[in-house]
Parts: structure tokens; sequence; C-alpha cells
């Protein structure tokens, strides 16, 4: 009797296993799914913390689609999905740029889990269970800076929580918490307001 129960146990834990490798979700998946979840929220906001080269950083950002406004203490940056502009509170200066693809991924977080697709190989790295760790490294026909990204994402709200860039050599990691949906946003969130920084130099380098 002992020996049929233990025959059971093992045929179904054969079964279990066998179902977890066949529907195993992959690193497209998860990445997928974050994208989609993010563009269907429409407006996020999150805290985050930026360190790497022996410097540290705090700020905010608020990303709606492609559009998105980080803020620091010393560098605050609006993108309206075409125009940048980066105001340097150590310069007093304003360069507005048309930045290219990588150039958003280095400073939006939420951008390099949405060109993925495109620009990345993925793979999924072992875990905690409430964290999905994803390895990202360019394919051989993307020109980039970044040799690697590590994507560690929430579980249960596929959220990004930090974001590791290996960029010539150098680790920048990005921590990021308290992330919210917003409702509504008005789209100048997005645009450099000269009104705010009446003194500044703008240099248009577009």
């Amino acid at each position: 009797m002992i020996k049929k129960i233990f025959k059971y146990i093992l045929l179904s834990l054969f079964i279990f296993l066998g179902a977890n490798n066949t529907y195993a979700i992959t690193a497209n998946e998860v990445l997928t799914n974050a994208s989609e979840k993010y563009q269907k929220e429409g407006s996020i906001s999150a805290q985050f913390t930026l360190s790497g080269v022996g410097n540290s950083t705090d700020g905010t950002i608020i990303i709606a689609g492609d559009k998105f406004h980080l803020s620091t203490p010393l560098l605050s940056i609006w993108y309206n999905g075409r125009t940048q502009w980066t105001y340097s509170a150590e310069t007093n200066e304003v360069n507005i740029t048309e930045p290219t693809v990588e150039e958003l991924q280095q400073v939006n977080p939420f951008a390099i889990i949405n060109s993925f697709r495109k620009q990345f190989d993925a793979t999924l790295l072992k875990s905690a269970n409430n964290k999905y760790r994803i390895q990202l490294t360019p394919l051989k026909s993307v020109n980039t800076s970044i040799s690697k990204a590590i994507v560690t994402l929430n579980v249960a709200t596929l959220y990004p929580t930090e974001i590791a860039l290996t960029i010539d050599n150098n680790i920048i990691t990005i921590n990021i918490n308290n992330i919210k949906t917003i409702k509504t946003i008005h789209h100048k969130t997005f645009v450099f307001d000269e009104k705010k920084y009446p003194n500044a130099e703008i240099i248009d380098l577009r």
C-alpha cells in the first residue's frame, strides 16, 4: 500500500513538473505582458534612485506612452514623443534635441522594456519567487553602448523594481519604487515651459 501511494506521489510530481515546463513563462512573454500593461494603464508616475560611477541621485518620472518628464535636483528632462528638452540647474542651460532610441533607454527606465523586441535578446534568470529577473543583450545588428541590461520586475504587478545597465564597462543602477497610475495628465507636462525658466540659455541642437 505504501509503495502504491509513493508511486502515485511520484506520478503526480512528474505531471506537475511536466506541466510547469510546458507552460513556463518565457522572458519575452514577461516583457510583452509588462509592455502591454504599461500601454493600457496610460500615465504612470514613479520615484527612483540612480546610482553609478561613484554618484547617486534621487528623482521622479511621469510617463504617458512614449512621453515622459523626469526630474532630479540637478537635471530635468521633458520629452513629448519627438523633441526632448534637458535643463541643467548647474549651468542654467536647456538643450533641445531629438533623441535616438538608445538615448531614451538611458534616461527613461521604461523605454528599454518597451523596445526590447527589436533591440535585445531576452533571457530569464533565476530569481526569488516574487520577482522576474531578465537579462537583455543587444542584437548584433543594433549599434548601442549598452552591452547588457538586467531588468527586475515584480511578479504580481509587472512593474520594474530595478534596472542595471552596463555601459562602457560601467554599471548604472536604477532602483524604482512608489509606482502609481495617473488617470488624467495634461500634455504640457511633457513640454519645457520657458516661462518657468526665464533666464535659462536655450541651445537648439536639432
